[in-house]
């Protein structure tokens, strides 16, 4: 991963020995390799803070592209941070026999000095898709052991390289 205060882009290779995952030792099942690629882009949406909106008020791009033989997924993320309150929209799309619409979800969290708490949920889209996506609720509470989180109070930025 490469990253500033506004970009983020990344790369990763699974299973590059292709590994015997079954459990049946007369079948074998080496698991495919798969490669992924990730970027993201963090805007303040309000420059000039001249706007209704708090301060520190980001939208946040978020696409992964992940591609298992010769199966492609697509992820993508919006999420718009206002002080210390987010929400967001996500999709999930696939192209595997035929281009599909897997899912879309929505969340919504709450930062609170170095814990964030939130909650997603899920919606499958179940046409005629051959990748059937699981409904998914999550509630979650994060903790940001980085020592400089408290120097920034009132600072929500996802991108940030905390001066190291």
């Amino acid at each position: 991963m490469f990253h500033n205060e506004d970009y983020i882009v990344g790369l990763s290779i699974k299973h590059l020995n292709r590994p015997n995952t079954s459990l049946n030792k007369e079948k074998e099942y080496n698991k495919p390799m798969s490669i992924s690629l990730q970027g993201g882009m963090e805007f303040n949406i309000i420059q000039y803070e001249r706007s209704f909106l708090p301060r520190f008020s980001y939208l946040f791009t978020y696409a992964a592209v992940s591609q298992t033989e010769d199966k492609l997924y697509f992820n993508f993320v919006e999420e718009l941070r206002m002080g210390g309150f987010s929400m967001g929209l996500s999709q999930k799309f696939s192209n595997v026999g035929s281009f599909n619409f897997n899912s879309i979800g929505i969340g919504a969290g709450l930062e609170f000095e170095n814990f964030e708490f939130g909650m997603a949920y899920s919606f499958p889209l179940r046409s005629k898709a051959k990748v059937h996506s699981p409904s998914i609720f999550e509630i979650f509470v994060t903790f940001d052991f980085s020592r400089f989180k408290r120097n920034q109070r009132g600072f929500f930025k996802h991108l940030q390289t905390d001066s190291y």
